[in-house]
């Protein structure tokens, strides 16, 4: 967790990330279980959901002192993305580190 903090302590995007982390997951999952059911309307109207949940996040890092670090490539995003989004943040949430910079 120690290198999460860095790119998260501002309070605004902390909040920003309480209210849209859950969102995003929630709407993949959601889009997954559409699409799995043969709801292709549903799954992309999930789909931009989740995606508007992650735009609200990437905008509200311009207020952290610290940039997040570049992507690699495709893969890269990916992989760091749902890394980030289903592990990492929810588990910063409840680390002493997070109470430090609330």
């Amino acid at each position: 967790m120690s290198t999460y903090g860095i790119y998260h302590k501002n309070k605004r995007n902390l909040v920003t990330h309480l209210m849209t982390v859950p969102v995003f997951i929630g709407g993949n999952m959601a889009m997954v279980w559409s699409l799995w059911n043969g709801e292709f309307l549903g799954g992309s109207l999930w789909f931009g959901l989740a995606m508007a949940a992650l735009a609200l996040q990437a905008k509200s890092h311009r207020y952290e002192e610290n940039s997040v670090a570049s992507f690699k490539g495709p893969a890269d995003f990916f992989r760091r993305l749902y890394l980030e989004q289903f592990f990492k943040f929810p588990a910063y949430v409840f680390s002493s580190e997070f109470r430090s910079h609330w």
